[in-house]
């Protein structure tokens, strides 16, 4: 037995692990379809908590389709829950934010170096390779992007405006060495 075929069975869930996953993706699964047919409350306040919910949703959903390899389905999850958390949290600084990015971004380098694996043992196509570097490129991105929420967030927590001090970092980068 090799130290990969090792590594692979501790990677593999156990039919327990995977018995429970499938239990948790059904659960979420009912959730999100009662949350987006549930009609629009009138309350604002009401239909922020109710989009909130489902953005939530949507990220376990992501989480999980993670843990299984799915990183097509899991960029879909984290995206659409990316979405509805920067249109109803008040504020663009805030954690949850963040942490949407952070795991989208994961994902997308996740699927990146499954592709890039895919293609170097099939010999490759240039189909593949690009989605490879394209995933990789995204992924860098919402970390990037992840970072400047966690630096407004900082920025907010020492009393400093976060937009003013994130256009002083932009420019610092643009500028010549």
């Amino acid at each position: 037995s090799s130290k990969a075929d090792q590594e692979e069975q501790e990677q593999a869930p156990s039919p327990e692990d995977a018995e429970d996953i499938q239990i948790a993706w059904e659960n979420l699964e009912a959730a999100r379809t009662i949350l987006e047919k549930m009609e629009m409350p009138k309350d604002p306040a009401m239909e922020t908590k109710l989009q909130l919910d489902l953005a939530q949703v949507m990220l376990r959903e992501g989480d999980l389709q993670r843990l299984n390899g799915q990183y097509v389905s899991s960029i879909q999850d984290y995206s659409s829950c990316l979405a509805l958390r920067q249109r109803y949290l008040k504020d663009k600084w805030h954690r949850s934010i963040a942490d949407t990015q952070f795991n989208l971004g994961l994902s997308y380098l996740s699927s990146s170096s499954d592709l890039q694996k895919e293609t170097a043992a099939a010999g490759g196509t240039p189909n593949a390779a690009a989605l490879a570097k394209e995933h990789c490129e995204k992924g860098i991105a919402k970390h990037v992007e992840c970072a400047k929420t966690f630096c407004g967030m900082l920025a907010k927590l020492c009393g400093a405006d976060p937009d003013t001090l994130l256009e002083s970092v932009d420019n610092w980068e643009e500028s010549p060495a």
